[in-house]
């Protein structure tokens, strides 16, 4: 199964969007399923149903500076590049979405009941995070491989 198959695997099994993209990534980053998804899950809906940043980016923006972020306070290169990869991850999920908020993405606002109903009834899970998710993958697939 493809990253991608097994994100929206745990996508339509209940998991959020940022759950699904960084949990596909946590054998690879040398981290339990479990801890990723534990992790994960307040970032789901632009955090905790905010709305703000996608989840599926967030998630991506986390396996970023997993694999590259510094962990000593003098080390300014691993910063620097683990900034340059966001950007890039950024630019690139913007160029195909031309956002990177849940709100705008979705177009519908879940801190109201209308748009809880309009994110079921116009199948937004389907057509619009699907497609983030799969987009976040794949942009990072690239990354972590030309890196």
């Amino acid at each position: 199964m493809s990253k991608v198959e097994e994100a929206l695997a745990l996508f339509y099994g209940n998991y959020n969007c940022s759950q699904s993209v960084f949990s596909v990534f946590a054998e690879q980053l040398g981290i339990e399923k479990e801890l990723a998804l534990r992790i994960a899950c307040g970032f789901g809906a632009g955090m905790a149903r905010k709305q703000l940043t996608c989840g599926a980016v967030t998630a991506a923006n986390m396996v970023i500076g997993l694999k590259y972020g510094n962990y000593t306070d003098n080390d300014l290169i691993s910063k620097d590049k683990t900034y340059q990869l966001i950007d890039q991850f950024m630019t690139e999920f913007e160029q195909i979405h031309h956002s990177v908020d849940c709100r705008i993405l979705t177009n519908c606002d879940f801190g109201k009941e209308q748009g809880l109903i309009d994110f079921k009834e116009k199948d937004v899970q389907l057509k619009i995070c699907s497609n983030c998710i799969n987009t976040s993958i794949r942009i990072l697939d690239k990354i972590l491989k030309n890196n």
